[in-house]
């Protein structure tokens, strides 16, 4: 049995992302991205983001130490978007939709960090 890491040991292998179609804009800005699944994006940092709860039971499924995750002090950083974990590439998801009967036009609902 291996041992179980805290946040910033994960090891991503960005494996999905090579064959989506990923659009790659220069900023953070709302814009298209036609014939795009997703796009890269770089998380809106938060104030002093601070840890409230962690799940027992979602470290073990994760096959996380608790304790590692509970105590770095990275941790909030990591989970809010301040920090990205080494060799993790955010990307948000695209789509689009109708609200109170008009077209929304596209939008997207945050960042995806895919682990293999």
């Amino acid at each position: 049995m291996q041992n179980k890491l805290g946040l910033s040991g994960i090891k991503f292998l960005n494996s999905q992302i090579k064959h989506l179609l990923i659009f790659d804009p220069k900023s953070n800005k709302t814009m298209q991205t036609p014939k795009c699944n997703y796009s890269k994006v770089n998380p809106t940092t938060l104030d002093s983001p601070k840890l409230l709860s962690l799940s027992s039971l979602m470290c073990e499924a994760l096959d996380l130490d608790y304790n590692d995750v509970k105590l770095d002090p990275n941790t909030p950083e990591y989970l809010s978007g301040n920090k990205l974990l080494p060799e993790s590439e955010p990307i948000a998801h695209c789509y689009c939709g109708y609200q109170f009967r008009y077209f929304a036009g596209q939008l997207g609902d945050g960042n995806f960090l895919f682990i293999n």
